[in-house]
């Protein structure tokens, strides 16, 4: 009886995503082109999430021809190829293990209407701030360790070189905006009435909680 061989764990990608479709690696055609500048470091980013986390999002396909588009996931086109070469395979969630990626149809009559939806896919309608990441990272009983993850994030509002973002950020920011305590009262007058507002001035300085700005016009 033959033996069957055995993966090490390390040369096995699990896919986290449940879909009804699938395409082998090599099945994909790429419709960015050059739309998109793909530096090495990125690769080496998606690369690293890729074989450290699992596939967790499918690829959005638009089949036009006789041919699948890539409206998103060239990036990891690009990946899963050189995978493939390198002896990895990929499990999906019903055991099957393989070279087929998990995919979702995009419907489009044309390249050109196919070309249009990938601008659309591509396009953001909304920025994360500083502040708005802060809440999100510390949400209570669910807060994720942001220094340990930023090095493989790519949020191009953000300077993430400088950004530590962690609980005393969320405070810090609590703290700048905390409401001002002490009422504050401008008072304006001509020179030559000093003396007849001192008594009151005095009276007022001498009230807690009150801070005083006058002025002789």
């Amino acid at each position: 009886m033959e033996r069957k061989r055995m993966l090490p764990v390390n040369k096995i990608i699990h896919i986290n995503c449940d879909v009804k479709d699938y395409l082998e690696i090599g099945q994909f055609e790429p419709l960015q082109g050059n739309l998109k500048d793909k530096r090495p470091e990125d690769l080496d980013k998606l690369r690293k999430i890729i074989i450290e986390q699992g596939f967790d999002f499918p690829l959005f396909v638009c089949k036009v021809g006789g041919k699948n588009y890539t409206l998103d996931g060239h990036g990891r086109d690009i990946i899963t190829t050189e995978l493939k070469d390198e002896g990895y395979k990929f499990k999906r969630p019903d055991g099957v293990l393989g070279y087929w990626l998990p995919i979702v149809y995009v419907f489009a009559e044309d390249k050109k209407k196919a070309k249009e939806k990938l601008l659309y896919l591509n396009s953001r309608y909304g920025r994360i701030t500083e502040e708005g990441l802060s809440q999100f990272l510390n949400e209570n009983n669910h807060q994720i360790d942001f220094n340990s993850i930023k090095i493989n994030l790519d949020l191009p509002e953000l300077n993430l070189d400088k950004l530590e973002l962690g609980k005393q950020f969320l405070k810090e920011k609590k703290e700048d905006m905390a409401p001002y305590e002490m009422a504050h009262v401008l008072i304006s007058f001509p020179p030559n009435h000093y003396l007849e507002v001192k008594k009151f001035i005095d009276k007022l300085k001498s009230i807690h909680g009150v801070e005083i700005e006058q002025s002789a016009n």
